[in-house]
């Protein structure tokens, strides 16, 4: 009956939703591992080894857990003072592009981005045999339950926000995230697992047809959805070589929430023409994208001490940005240290401490990816009350990172003519471009144009906290 209960939750709250990049990644899953500086690779015996490692699942006891995350971001992009001669000017009707007093958006700071309050929901349970343990969790905003943002990295998003944005954090923890795994123990001293994250594909297909094109704000227009899911692979192993030394080892698989658009749009008067009927529209987005992630962990224990590190390997250079272009980002390095104290025979105490290299290189060119290594600090706890025969755990923690300074200023010239390839900040508004009436060419063309948000420089800095509580229940 606990068995079909656990799956009946499970099927009831991970089918409808969309799942993505998780808040897992920043915030981490459950009180201890989260308490513990995100660490969880060679220690996470409970719901949380779905994600840190399905092989601690083969130690762990049947429970259920249901616990809350807070988390407050106080962050900020300034954007330095754009010098006068930069905009693009207005040629009236002559203008090869819009000018810049005409932008829907003013160029702004970004002095903040969306917190997240979200359940996280886990569970374990033993099904037919000693050796094998099955895991789910669930983390589930509930202010947002899919978020997705595109931006354009360079000066094309001038035409739309008109600002920059954290690349990695942010909208990318407004998402729900879904995660079953399975862990056995094949001796007494090697324990091995295997798990997926559910994400979806969206693609939407729309049908336009336009009867009048000068009256373009009046379309009849039919839409067809369809998401499906596709499983992405985790797995891992866990060495038990002594009483003492825990030692695992982790890969979490590359992962993204893939948005297919297609219009296909048909304006009464253009039917056999030459500028083809119907007319094709096709964008692709690519959300939440998560690399390739190779941990490696050790843990020791020392009467009612633990200590335990993680060292995680990120294949950041495959990440594609929210509009399907590559970033041309690094591979980073990131560790993590957590200590647990048994200080009673009812509580546990939890530390750790942190390091997130960012993957993003000086943005001195076209694009304005934004991000920052960070560092953290946290903290909590866990104690057992007594209610019956069983009892129940309750938890909390408090997390803390900051987001290291980082100053940022746009190489000086030489500016070309704005082309695919180019990768310097670039003139909108070439020297070369000429009057389409005299031939003759502009002189308010002479010089850089540029709209681009960032030019010519920007500074991002801030703090993350996230506060969580947790209940834990065995069966």
């Amino acid at each position: 009956m606990r068995r079909g209960v656990l799956l009946a939750l499970v099927i009831s709250v991970g089918l409808p939703a969309a799942a993505g990049a998780n808040p897992f990644d920043v915030y981490g899953l459950g009180v201890r591992s989260s308490a513990m500086g995100n660490v969880g690779t060679a220690v996470a015996d409970d719901f949380s080894a779905t994600y840190y490692n399905p092989a601690g699942l083969a130690l762990a006891q049947p429970t259920f857990n249901a616990g809350l995350l807070l988390t407050y971001d106080d962050v900020a992009i300034r954007l330095k003072d754009r010098p006068a001669g930069y905009d693009i000017p207005d040629l009236g009707s002559k203008s090869p592009l819009i000018p810049t007093k005409y932008r829907l958006n003013s160029r702004t700071d970004t002095t903040d981005i969306p917190a997240t309050y979200a359940l996280q929901l886990g569970g374990v349970v033993a099904p037919w045999m000693d050796q094998l343990r099955l895991g789910f969790a669930v983390g589930l905003p509930v202010n947002s339950v899919g978020a997705q943002t595109a931006r354009f990295s360079d000066e094309r998003e001038q035409y739309f926000s008109n600002r920059l944005d954290f690349e990695l954090i942010g909208h990318r923890q407004q998402q729900m995230s879904v995660l079953f795994a399975a862990g056995f123990r094949v001796t007494e001293w090697l324990a091995v697992g295997i798990g997926t994250s559910l994400l979806p594909n969206s693609s939407t297909k729309s049908s336009v047809y336009l009867a009048d094109s000068g009256h373009q704000d009046q379309i009849q227009m039919t839409v067809a959805n369809e998401q499906k899911w596709n499983p992405t692979v985790h797995a891992g192993l866990l060495v038990l070589p002594s009483p003492n030394w825990q030692f695992g080892l982790a890969w979490r698989g590359q992962n993204s929430f893939d948005l297919d658009i297609q219009n296909e749009v048909q304006i009464k008067g253009f039917q056999g023409t030459s500028s083809g009927f119907p007319i094709p529209q096709v964008a692709h987005f690519v959300m939440n994208f998560t690399p390739h992630q190779f941990i490696g962990a050790a843990a020791y224990k020392s009467g009612t001490l633990l200590g335990t590190v993680d060292v995680i390997r990120s294949l950041w250079s495959h990440y594609v940005d929210t509009v399907g272009e590559l970033a041309g980002f690094n591979d980073t390095w990131s560790g993590r240290l957590g200590v647990q104290w048994q200080a009673t025979a009812q509580t546990q105490l939890y530390g750790g401490l942190r390091y997130e290299q960012t993957p993003v290189p000086d943005q001195t060119g076209r694009t304005n990816y934004v991000d920052n290594d960070r560092v953290g600090v946290s903290g909590g706890a866990r104690h057992r009350f007594a209610i019956g025969e069983r009892g129940i755990d309750v938890g909390w923690y408090v997390s803390v990172q900051r987001l290291l300074a980082r100053d940022t200023n746009k190489a000086q010239g030489p500016y070309k003519a704005c082309a695919p390839g180019v990768t310097t900040v670039c003139d909108e508004l070439p020297d070369t471009t000429t009057d389409p009436v005299s031939g003759k060419t502009l002189p308010q063309a002479q010089g850089l144009q540029t709209g681009n948000p960032g030019f010519p420089g920007f500074l991002s800095y801030g703090t993350i906290l996230g506060v969580g509580l947790d209940l834990r229940i065995p069966f």
